[in-house]
């Protein structure tokens, strides 16, 4: 019981330290019962009000131990405010090449992080919106808890 509550206090503290840098910084649940299913899509809407300046893009992805893939798969549509669309597709490595899980374990949750971009540009003023679906061999990704969307100022600037 004790460690526990050790480790919820020490998730509270880290979700309440906020990068000064980070525009955007959320998790979105994924299909009930641990299962992220093809056609279930994810949204994040981003409000960017500084085109100046180069951001880092990093996708977060939070999945139980037992997780049977090396990556994770994701297209990723970004429709900017006058609507333009672009489509990206990313590969989020989640083991290493000895077999380990990459990222934080905490019991049996693994938390991954993936940069994909280390100097987008922003072109507009206004909100961005993310749809964000894995486009994985298989119908349904098991042990997937939640996926997250971190966008902060580049440090390098």
């Amino acid at each position: 019981m004790k460690k526990i509550t050790i480790l919820l206090v020490l998730i509270t503290f880290l979700f309440g330290c906020k990068n000064e840098n980070s525009i955007y910084s959320k998790y979105k649940d994924l299909s009930a019962g641990g299962v992220w299913n093809q056609d279930d899509q994810i949204f994040f809407k981003v409000q960017v009000k500084d085109i100046n300046s180069l951001y880092e893009v990093k996708f977060l992805f939070r999945h139980l131990h037992g997780f049977a893939y090396k990556d994770l798969n994701i297209k990723v549509t970004e429709t900017s405010p006058s609507k333009r669309e672009s489509v990206s597709e990313y590969s989020l490595k989640l083991v290493d090449e000895n077999g380990d899980y990459l990222g934080g374990e905490a019991m049996s949750i693994i938390d991954c992080e993936t940069v994909v971009e280390s100097n987008k540009r922003f072109t507009e003023k206004g909100v961005y919106i993310y749809k964000v679906e894995h486009i994985m061999s298989v119908p349904s990704v098991d042990h997937s808890l939640e996926l997250g969307l971190l966008i902060k100022k580049n440090d390098t600037e």
